[in-house]
Formats: structure tokens, sequence, C-alpha cells
């Protein structure tokens, strides 16, 4: 329905191997480009809704523009976790529906397309367990699910009654993960063993949950009606503090810095 305005374009900075950066832009409906240090190969350019606009680079860095793009609007990125080093994959979700992974080359910046998941309607989120083995993603048909790419499973671990805005993998205060949604929950689901179905905790929100962030111990919650939440992982039942966000209009993202400050 209002599906639309969950779509994320963003530019974000991740760290790859070598010590170097990579930011990955989302540009249009469909093109990734990468960037990074001069390892990263040369200057590509690109189109924006048909246009030659070019993406914003201050810094000038060189950009590799990735093949095989998918064929709709990008909803979320995500690089793989530093258990994975010295190789780095790329996960891209879709308003397609797609779960797409991609390995990069820091060397050169080339991308090639490891594999492919689908859900059911389009898919809004994704997220790496730490040791690199499954990436989990949410969609707009209200599932989660669990890719495991050892065996290319693709099984459902999680379900609400909306679409399912956020996912993350935590292991505070035991390994699960963690999906929140714009049916007004956070729900945890366990990640130690086969999928039950059953939530292990479910937190009521005060609306619909448009964005999350998890780093360590911390968890943020951005809602509807400019609500911001933050809690505490090892006592999760109440939010550590709450206030409404000093934006004019609707909190879309929110994120954690990584010293959790």
């Amino acid at each position: 329905a209002d599906g639309a305005a969950m779509v994320r374009a963003s530019r974000d900075r991740f760290p790859v191997s070598g010590g170097a950066t990579a930011a990955v832009d989302v540009l249009g409906r469909s093109t990734l480009r990468l960037r990074g240090g001069s390892t990263w190969g040369s200057t590509w350019g690109s189109s924006s809704f048909g246009s030659n606009k070019k993406a914003h680079n201050p810094d000038n860095d060189p950009e590799v523009e990735m093949e095989h793009c998918p064929n709709d609007g990008i909803t979320d990125l995500r690089f793989s976790p530093k258990s994975l080093l010295p190789k780095n994959y790329l996960v891209a979700t879709t308003w397609e529906g797609e779960v797409r992974c991609y390995e990069a080359d820091p060397a050169s910046g080339k991308t090639i397309p490891v594999g492919m998941q689908r859900h059911e309607k389009p898919a809004m989120c994704c997220a790496w367990k730490s040791d690199g083995s499954a990436i989990y993603s949410g969609g707009a048909d209200g599932k989660g699910m669990m890719w495991h790419l050892a065996t290319n499973s693709w099984t459902q671990i999680a379900q609400h009654d909306g679409p399912i805005s956020g996912i993350f993998y935590s292991e505070t205060p035991s390994p699960c993960v963690i999906t929140c949604s714009w049916d007004r929950t956070v729900k945890f689901w366990d990640a130690s063993g086969t999928p039950s179905g059953t939530p292990i905790g479910v937190l009521q929100m005060p609306d619909r949950v448009y964005s999350m962030d998890v780093v360590g111990s911390v968890m943020v919650i951005a809602t509807a009606e400019r609500h911001l939440l933050v809690y505490d992982l090892r006592n999760p039942s109440q939010p550590f503090r709450q206030k409404f966000s000093p934006l004019k209009y609707q909190s879309r993202s929110v994120a954690i810095f990584p010293d959790q400050t």
C-alpha cells in the first residue's frame, strides 16, 4: 500500500579489507556505485532518472558502477562482517522482492553475483549474522527470512502483521534476530537453533516503526509521530530513554555511533 515510502536511498561508508573504505551510492531506480581509495579503480559516469546527474562525491574518490544491478528500487545495503575478511560481500534488497548478494573485489572494485533469493513482496531490509554464515531479510509481506549461504536454504524465521522495516542480528542478551514493523512492534527471535516461529520477546511501540539500529547492547527505534526510543538490550523490558525527535518532520532513519555514545 504505502510501502513506497519505505524505499531507502542512502550513501554509507563501510570498512573493507586492506584498510580501505567503501562508499555505496543508490542512484535512481537501480544503480549501485562503489567508491573508495585509489585501489578501487577509475571514475565512471552515471545517470540518475534519465539525466547525466553525478552522485555526491566531494572528495572525488574513484568510483566503479556495479555490474548486474537489480531491476528495481534498492531499499537496503549491507557489507559482510569482518569475520569474512579478506573477502568482501555486499547484500542489496530491492522493491522487486529480491535479496541479492555480490562479492566485491577491493583491488578493482568489480563485483561478482553470488546468488539471489526473493520475498513474495518488496524486500525492505537486510542484515548479516556476525559469523557471515547467514543473511537475514525482512519484507513488506511481513516475513523475516534467513538465507543460509553454505546450503542456499531459504527459511522463514519471523512474522509480523505489517511490513518489516528493520532487521538485525544481535548476541545480546543471547543470539537472536530483532525485527521491527509497521504493526507497532519490535520482536526478538531465537537464533541459537532451529527457528520456532514464536518470538522470545515482544515490545509494543507507540506507533509504526520506520527505522531501527542496533550496536552492541544499544538499540534505538524511530516511529511515526516523531517518537525516538533507546533501549539497553541487557534489560529491554523498558526504554532506557524516550523523547520526541527535534526534527520538524517524520524520522526516516536513525543510526548509533560505533562507540554507542
